[in-house]
């Protein structure tokens, strides 16, 4: 994403898991002459100073949950980070998605993966939306005029369903 927040003229700012990700971020910004923040960090718990983003992007990251928290956390400290009015873009999973395969059900649709085709998420706790309306209350109270798409992808056998969605960080 790094790319085309900057074709749009955007300052940014990024988050990733852990020190090594951020490394290999900072890397890749560079070699493509993309100035960037970067900072470790999980959705529950960003290290960024509240009421600072008039935009939050969240492409296939905000759904990843810090076992003993949930998505509400998340989205809780999302809206912390942005100012009143401003945008959040996200994608959420849906619950026929491809990852959720033999994954371990727990309340409210969180799940931890243990099938995942590319070995990368097993043991990863996440949250998956079944309707519009279960993705607009998780939303709430911090979010509103959620609006939402629905993407269906069959990659090669691999269901990738998501919901693409933006909102406005309530005031």
């Amino acid at each position: 994403n790094l790319p085309l927040l900057h074709n749009l003229g955007r300052a940014i700012t990024a988050v990733e898991v852990d020190e090594a990700t951020c490394n290999t971020a900072r890397v890749r910004a560079a070699a493509a002459g993309i100035p960037c923040a970067v900072h470790a960090g999980i959705n529950a718990h960003l290290p960024l100073p509240s009421a600072s983003f008039d935009y939050v992007l969240a492409c296939h990251s905000c759904y990843y949950v810090t076992d003993g928290e949930t998505f509400a956390d998340n989205a809780r400290e999302i809206g912390r980070v942005m100012r009143a009015g401003g945008t959040f873009v996200f994608s959420l999973p849906t619950l026929d998605n491809y990852i959720l395969r033999g994954a371990d059900a727990r309340a409210d649709n969180h799940f931890v993966i243990r099938n995942d085709p590319y070995g990368l998420r097993n043991g990863t706790l996440f949250r998956a939306f079944a309707t519009e309306d279960e993705v607009r209350r998780a939303l709430a109270p911090t979010f509103e005029d959620v609006r939402l798409g629905l993407c269906r992808d069959d990659f090669y056998g691999i269901e990738q369903n998501y919901w693409i969605g933006a909102a406005r960080r309530s005031d």
